[in-house]
């Protein structure tokens, strides 16, 4: 299964409007560039692997599209995958995604669903299907589904056990996050056991971990 890696770095590269970077791999090295932030992601063989860009603070659908013509589309060597992360209730998640994959077709491109921002539903679960169901038809590859903090008593656990059935076998990658570096021993622990919980689901197909800096705790 493959396991993925979130987190952000603040760099010039990103004074340009809107964007952070997520990462998919531990970060080997980071080289600043002409002006931008390139990220060379060094492996034993020397073949450089990629990050993914997590589309960040644009405010409504044309600001998406002009990213995508702009920066997103001149870094296109650097990334491997786009995220549009779920940061406030009512974001128009898919019609951005719609706009990202108009002008980036072949994208993989991750929509973040975090339940304390989509609580217009009394159905939390009709709710997170329907919206993974409309988020294939447009093109899209993946969803992280998230609790998020302070989120509803119904959590991404409770959500992945009432579904019962994938959205979208084979056409949709549903993921969950996971953090190793929690403060507490008690607190690991119980992360530790909700991620089985959702594995126990099997319908699970990428775990999104966490950055930290404990390479104890993230082994």
């Amino acid at each position: 299964m493959p396991l993925h890696t979130l987190g952000k770095l603040r760099s010039p590269f990103w004074k340009r409007p809107g964007i952070a970077l997520s990462l998919v791999v531990a970060l080997r090295h980071c080289i600043s560039l002409r002006g931008r932030f390139a990220f060379s992601m060094l492996p034993h063989g020397g073949a450089v692997q990629k990050c993914r860009l997590e589309v960040m603070g644009a405010h409504n659908t044309a600001d998406y599209r002009r990213m995508a013509r702009g920066v997103i589309r001149e870094s296109r060597d650097l990334w491997s995958g786009l995220n549009i992360p779920n940061k406030k209730p009512g974001e128009p998640l898919l019609e951005w995604a719609a706009a990202l994959l108009e002008e980036c077709p072949d994208c993989d491109l991750c929509v973040h669903y975090s339940l304390k921002h989509q609580r217009d539903s009394s159905d939390a679960v009709g709710a997170f299907e329907r919206f993974c169901m409309d988020a294939v038809a447009l093109g899209v590859t993946r969803i992280l589904l998230v609790t998020g903090p302070k989120g509803p008593r119904l959590d991404a656990v409770g959500v992945l056990e009432k579904l019962g059935r994938h959205p979208a076998p084979r056409l949709l990658r549903l993921g969950v996050a996971f953090n190793a570096c929690l403060p507490t021993e008690e607190a690991r622990a119980q992360e530790r056991r909700r991620l089985e919980r959702k594995l126990r689901t099997g319908l699970v197909d990428d775990i999104w971990l966490n950055t930290g800096d404990d390479a104890v705790l993230l082994a």
